[in-house]
């Protein structure tokens, strides 16, 4: 459950402003959400809670997120993951996590200061 769970939090993350730059990849996200969104009959209100972290266990919900998980092509048609394609994803995300600590960390005059501040902020990063 959990990983279904991660995969749709994934989904969202895209959604959410980590991808500001690239406005092509969040219009695909929302692409593939409103498929998702008519496949499944899900009710609106459940997809904008889990936007909000408030995840509900509904059958229309866990139907949902399996649908974005197998069309991210991190979940295959048996349920089974793609490791690949997981890994894949989840080292753009962390890449992007590392440049935006690097730009805000670099801002301070010493090392010292760098690191910490880069420090600090990779591991907040994970809060949200």
């Amino acid at each position: 459950m959990k990983s279904v769970f991660l995969v749709f939090a994934l989904a969202f993350t895209l959604t959410s402003g980590v991808f500001e730059d690239w406005p092509e990849v969040r219009a695909d996200i929302y692409e593939l959400s409103e498929l998702c969104v008519n496949y499944t009959n899900i009710d609106n209100e459940l997809v904008v809670k889990s936007m909000q972290g408030e995840y509900v266990d509904d059958p229309k919900f866990l139907e949902y997120s399996s649908c974005i998980a197998t069309e991210l092509g991190v979940i295959d048609e048996d349920g089974k993951f793609v490791k690949y394609n997981v890994l894949k994803i989840f080292i753009e995300l962390m890449k992007i996590e590392v440049y935006k600590c690097i730009v805000h960390a670099k801002k301070e005059t010493s090392s010292e200061k760098r690191s910490f501040e880069f420090y600090k902020c990779f591991l907040t990063s994970f809060d949200d």
